[in-house]
C-alpha cells in the first residue's frame, strides 16, 4: 500500500534510528526527508519550511534540549488545522499513561520501538482511514 505522504520530518537523537526508519519509509513509498537530531532543531526547521510543508512526522520522546512532546505541543499550537501534518511518536515509552499524554499533547499515533516496517505501515494505514 502506497500512501499520500511525501515530506517527512524524522526527529531522534540516534542517527541510527532515523536511518532505520528512512529505509522502511522509502519501501512504502515516501520519497523526501528532513532530518532533525532534538525537538529544539526540528522546531526550527518545521518554522523554517518554505516550499514543500511536511505532511508526516516521526518524533521520538525523550531526546536532549527539547523532547519530543514539547516539540508537538510547539507545533500544533503554532498552525490552524488544515496545515497540520500528521504526527507520530516513536518510542519505547509504552505505559498507558505514556500514550495518552503523546495523544493528549496532538500526536495521532503512537510507534513503539523497537519498530518494524509492519508497524510504520499499521500506524499510517490507521490514520489514512480516520482521514
Amino acid at each position: 500500500m502506497k500512501f499520500n505522504y511525501k515530506n517527512a520530518l524524522l526527529v531522534d537523537d540516534s542517527i541510527t534510528l532515523r536511518t532505520l526508519l528512512i529505509t522502511h519509509l522509502k519501501n512504502l513509498g515516501m520519497v523526501k526527508y528532513t532530518e532533525a537530531a532534538n525537538g529544539e532543531e526540528a522546531t526550527k526547521v518545521f518554522f523554517n519550511q518554505h516550499a514543500e510543508p511536511f505532511d508526516v512526522i516521526f518524533t521520538d520522546w525523550k531526546m536532549p534540549i527539547l523532547n519530543g512532546v514539547d516539540f508537538i505541543i510547539n507545533i500544533r499550537k503554532s498552525q490552524n488545522i488544515e496545515t497540520q501534518p500528521k504526527i507520530f511518536v516513536v518510542t519505547s515509552e509504552g505505559e498507558k499513561d505514556s500514550v495518552l499524554k503523546a495523544l493528549d499533547a496532538g500526536a495521532d499515533g503512537y510507534i513503539l520501538k523497537p519498530f518494524t516496517a509492519e508497524s510504520i505501515k499499521k500506524a499510517l494505514q490507521n490514520i489514512a482511514t480516520l482521514k
